[in-house]
């Protein structure tokens, strides 16, 4: 009885531990890119997974967040994604807790206030 209860709470433990936690953007979910593949053609970079498969949306690599649109390719300048906008530079990292031109993003990427 002792070995079968034990077992049931290393299999609750192990599956719960496995859960990734998002830090909480109920709009912006984050894929941890860093097992994808990057390709540089002319001037566009892109994002596929092991499958050949394009990434698409916020994703993580290097602990940088960047966004791909759904063929994969990375995106650059001002996006709307749920309804929210959002600045990607010049290298398509977010931008974060900064002034761009009159428009402020907060620590989530997202565009709260206008001068």
């Amino acid at each position: 009885m002792f070995i079968k209860k034990f077992m049931s709470m290393l299999l609750l433990t192990a599956t719960i531990s496995m859960t990734v936690a998002v830090p909480g953007h109920a709009a912006m979910q984050i894929t941890d890119a860093n097992s994808y593949k990057w390709s540089k053609t002319g001037s566009e970079w892109k994002v596929v997974d092991g499958s050949g498969n394009p990434a698409s949306g916020f994703i993580s690599y290097n602990d940088q967040t960047y966004y791909v649109d759904k063929n994969g390719i990375m995106k650059t300048g001002w996006i709307k994604s749920s309804g929210s906008w959002y600045y990607l530079n010049n290298n398509g990292t977010l931008a974060q807790d900064q002034w761009i031109d009159n428009y402020y993003v907060d620590s989530t990427g997202k565009m709260t206030k206008i001068q």
